[in-house]
């Protein structure tokens, strides 16, 4: 079972709080529940696309009380509103080290004029006054720490996906009817062209001004730069105006705090500030400077260590120094009586061969008081309950996943909520990464050592992390006998049973039907990559979907690259032809229904590449031919190969960038494509031309896996899309079209390297791990020295999601946090890839090799 699937986050469940929101509700509403929000809508009751809005901060103690008196002001008003569904939504919004942008916003209400507006703030600042609230970074809060907080932006989400940043921006729309980025930066800003809806007579909502007294500490310091803004406080790049040294600030704002039992912000900042004085005598502890408050907010002063995070990437030269250092950083603290609560890579600084401890507000004293943990970075400890307390032995756990973070470069991922089930998987997970690449074995043996401690049940004591200790393992390594090795094939039985539960999902026309990345909101519902083509065909799904599709196939071709092989409507073909070869639908519907696709296809300037233009159209038509056994499609396909010759350029063969030469935007890709062609029509000028650019590619890869002889910091020269993955991939289907004819110097170096970085990647299958067995996988179908550590891939990829005590998966996508659903970049990628390694079928996105071999 698993409980995620169909996208069931945990902040989806129903608790008695999203009951009490519900209870009694006038009848006037609607009321709507997404997976964050309950929507309380006036019937019939129109809203503008934007304008004068309001939110509400409470307490944890205080929530119930705010929402009672709020809803009666809403529904005296006729005011819409929606409020965090649940418990854990409202600890999420609340949390101290959210981002400020979405901090503490527990209501947000839309009056529909600006009439509605002034009066329901107006009602609500008199109704709350008895009540304090933390602030809404992006908001006007009213006086005296109230909850009622405004801002001008958006009512109903308007966005588009920058291609340049690599993000979504938002937008609003001014009273002119012009449109406006909506920045939502951390302070209260009045865009342009809006005015200012209160009169200048209505004192009432004036916030004091808080100037700074002559007197104060903070008149001593000058700040360069903001490092970090959560809503618990700031942390600033300072200079100690009378030395001028270089110095750190931070700050706790007041009230914010997400549960009753929890700490404030300031009680960690005042916390850390004890802590640091209490271990003031070590060498591994920044020294305090100052510690005052000013205007309600506390602020505490340090001096700046000037290294490198432990978040950055050190090289295998260093990276025992790094780890002896953060051993006995750790050590030393625990000498001292203390538990440290939150070891992160994030929370340490390196430099001249001492690792600081930057971060104290967990800190606590190891004697006869418990203290609960109230806060957790995720993997770093398993998901306990909060009922958990804090000890050194969590804090060895978690300095076992900083050493294997900074061995891979990435947080290792499991699914456990009992610390020995976690080490067990990291244990097994680390053993098969020494497998794959022995340049971490000596690492990563000195990780399970650590792992190992976190669970002997003999009393733990700091002698376990000596350097001379730590040295002989490095040198000698380590082995634990207890931990068992996990079996493939048990792990693959539990893992055939999710896609059962994945049919469950229905589909509703004009919204996306299941979660997704914010890039996938905004590319065609029909993609392979984001959309039904990859989920309908990863599930086999029934012709008795088809009509709903085609509703849609306008739409898409009003997103970029709508008709495209992975982000539009070519990838509908793919589904078509998945149910034809199930026998769900006849070849006479196969060709009616993929020649109704070809005919939406505007007629554009496009690019050539596979995944976005010309090559992954022909590639899919071709595919189309074979199957249907004659040329329907033929003149079209010669259309398109043409273009493809054409397109290709010059390469800087100095280069070890391989945005050029890629299987998804370069030329590999297409040449693999133009080959194809070639022999299906028997073009030797299409054979000729694309196997010169292949070649091409071959030197380039050749000469960057000699330069790069360990392994990429930059997980995307891995992927199928823009990496190794992608190349290997086409050459290796080129060898075998061409019977070995043409063979690439690169091809067995790349499966190598491959495996090697297998472990340094999330999963999923265009970005991450899923790319590399499917191509590994391809290559050993068809080579006798194939290569021999499939399972151990398979397994690595197997544990990072299977918990053994409930038997439950949590597969997550290329984030390594989160779950969609894609088959791209989700959870359907890795589990189709997965159960087509084990069972050793074919990628259902991919021409069969065996219809390559009979062109």
């Amino acid at each position: 079972m698993n409980k995620y699937l169909p996208f069931v986050y945990a902040n989806q469940k129903e608790d008695e709080f999203s009951k009490f929101l519900k209870k009694g509700t006038s009848k006037k509403y609607s009321i709507n529940v997404s997976d964050f929000w309950i929507y309380f809508n006036v019937k019939s009751q129109k809203l503008p696309d934007s304008g004068w809005k309001g939110h509400l901060a409470a307490r944890p103690e205080d929530k119930y009380k705010v929402f009672q008196i709020a809803k009666a002001v809403f529904e005296a008003n006729d005011c819409s509103f929606k409020v965090a569904k649940n418990i854990e939504c409202f600890k999420i919004l609340n949390d101290p080290h959210i981002p400020v942008a979405e901090a503490n916003k527990f209501i947000t209400f839309y009056p529909q004029n600006i009439n509605v507006f002034k009066i329901v703030i107006k009602q609500l600042f008199t109704k709350l006054k008895n009540f304090k609230a933390p602030q809404i970074f992006t908001d006007y809060q009213l006086p005296n720490n109230s909850c009622v907080q405004f801002r001008y932006g958006a009512f109903k989400k308007i966005a588009r996906w920058d291609l340049k940043a690599q993000k979504e921006l938002l937008y609003m729309t001014l009273p002119s009817g012009e449109i406006i980025e909506d920045s939502r930066v951390g302070y209260f800003d009045l865009p342009e062209g809006v005015e200012w809806p209160f009169g200048s007579t209505e004192k009432w909502l004036l916030v004091p001004e808080k100037n700074i007294s002559k007197q104060s500490k903070l008149n001593s310091y000058s700040f360069i730069e903001i490092m970090a803004q959560k809503n618990k406080g700031d942390v600033y790049l300072g200079v100690e105006n009378v030395t001028g040294k270089q110095v750190i600030i931070k700050s706790a704002n007041p009230y914010v705090k997400n549960d009753c039992a929890a700490y404030s912000a300031k009680e960690l900042l005042r916390n850390e500030n004890q802590m640091l004085r209490n271990l003031s005598n070590l060498n591994v502890i920044p020294k305090v400077k100052s510690y005052f408050n000013e205007n309600n907010i506390e602020f505490q002063v340090t001096e700046f260590i000037d290294g490198k995070s432990l978040d950055s990437f050190f090289g295998k030269e260093k990276l025992l120094s790094v780890i002896l250092s953060i051993c006995n950083t750790i050590r030393l603290i625990h000498e001292a009586g203390y538990i440290i609560g939150d070891v992160t890579n994030s929370n340490f600084i390196y430099k001249d061969g001492i690792t600081y401890l930057v971060d104290l507000e967990y800190v606590r004293k190891n004697a006869n008081k418990k203290y609960k943990r109230t806060f957790k970075t995720p993997y770093y400890v398993p998901n306990y309950s909060t009922k958990t307390f804090l000890t050194q032995k969590e804090d060895l756990f978690s300095l076992g996943i900083i050493i294997i973070t900074l061995t891979l470069g990435k947080t290792p991922k499991y699914n456990s909520e009992n610390l020995n089930d976690a080490v067990r998987i990291l244990i097994n997970q680390n053993k098969l990464a020494s497998k794959l690449n022995p340049q971490f074995s000596a690492f990563l043996d000195i990780a399970n050592y650590i792992l190992s401690l976190s669970i002997d049940p003999n009393p733990y004591v700091s002698e376990n992390l000596n350097q001379n200790k730590i040295k002989d393992i490095y040198k000698y390594g380590f082995y634990v006998d207890s931990i068992k090795d996990f079996d493939t094939s048990l792990l693959m039985n539990s893992l055939e049973e999710l896609p059962k539960q994945l049919k469950k999902s229905d589909y509703k026309i004009g919204e996306k039907w299941w979660k997704s990345k914010n890039f996938g909101q905004y590319v065609s519902e029909l993609s392979i990559q984001h959309g039904i083509s990859g989920v309908d065909t990863a599930l086999k799904v029934s012709a008795e979907k088809l009509p709903i599709k085609q509703k849609v196939l306008d739409i898409s071709n009003n997103f970029e690259y709508g008709d495209s092989y992975l982000f539009g409507s070519t990838g509908l073909i793919w589904n078509l032809i998945a149910l034809f070869k199930e026998k769900e639908i006849d070849s006479s519907t196969l060709r009616n229904e993929a020649k109704k696709i070809i005919l939406s296809w505007p007629e554009k300037k496009e690019v050539n590449d596979f995944v976005l233009g010309v090559s992954g159209k022909a590639y899919t038509l071709l595919y189309l031919n074979l199957l249907l056994k004659d040329a329907s499609f033929s003149k079209e396909l010669k259309k398109l190969g043409e273009k493809i010759f054409e397109s290709f350029y010059d390469i800087d063969f100095e280069t070890t960038n391989f945005s050029r030469i890629n299987f998804a935007h370069g030329s590999v890709g297409k040449a693999y494509v133009l080959y194809l062609l070639g022999c299906y029509f028997k073009n030797r000028d299409f054979k000729s031309k694309a196997q010169l650019e292949l070649k091409k590619a071959d030197k380039i890869v050749d000469r960057s896996i000699n330069i790069n002889k360990s392994f990429f910091s930059d997980s995307l020269k891995y992927s199928w899309c823009e990496g190794l993955a992608g190349i290997a991939f086409g050459f290796n289907r080129i060898e075998l079209l061409s019977h070995g004819k043409i063979k690439f110097s690169s091809l067995s170096k790349i499966i190598s390297f491959l495996s090697k970085g297998f472990c340094t990647i999330e999963a999923c299958f265009c970005h991450g791990r899923q790319g590399i067995l499917n191509t590994i996988f391809e290559y050993n179908q068809y080579h006798e020295k194939h290569f021999s550590k499939l399972d151990d891939l398979l397994q690595y990829d197997l544990l990072n999601f299977f918990n053994p005590s409930s038997g439950e998966w949590n597969i997550l996508d290329e984030t390594g946090y989160e779950n969609a659903m894609d088959y791209g970049v989700g959870q359907l990628g890795v589990i189709v890839i997965d159960r087509m390694v084990f069972r050793k079928g074919e990628n259902p996105f991919f021409i069969p090799i065996e219809s390559e071999m009979t062109l």
